[in-house]
């Protein structure tokens, strides 16, 4: 049995928001997408919002799978009160079996800690 080749891109996007005071970073960490059967191209969106107040650097996202590209655009840093999302983009295969993938993103404010983003994708019946 051939194993499907799943390419993966995962970006940052920033996007504004008001400054709120408190501490770290928060993170949607798990998304469940429900697809219908057949290839399909899927991106899931993980947003994260920067609650401490200091900048924040996005300094690796390594996503986990056979056969996998990880990457992450411009701006790399998310200034205090400000949020943002990493998206993962998916080229979903023929098969109907559910699809469990997980990114592990390093930031400056948990080096030591990455956050591991859970993707389940599961097919329409």
């Amino acid at each position: 049995m051939r194993r499907a080749l799943l390419p993966f891109l995962a970006l940052l996007v920033m996007t504004g928001c008001q400054a709120k005071p408190g501490g770290g970073v928060t993170w949607e960490l798990s998304k469940e997408i429900v697809a219908p059967r057949g290839p399909l191209d899927i991106t899931a969106s993980f947003p994260f919002r920067n609650e401490s107040a200091q900048t924040t650097r996005i300094l690796k996202i390594v996503v986990c799978c056979a056969s996998t590209m990880a990457a992450f655009g411009v701006p790399t840093e998310v200034p205090p009160g400000q949020t943002g999302q990493i998206l993962i983009q998916v080229r979903k295969s023929e098969h109907s079996h559910p699809l469990l993938l997980t990114a592990d993103v390093t930031s400056s404010d948990a080096a030591k800690n990455p956050k591991r983003l859970s993707l389940l994708i599961r097919c329409a019946q």
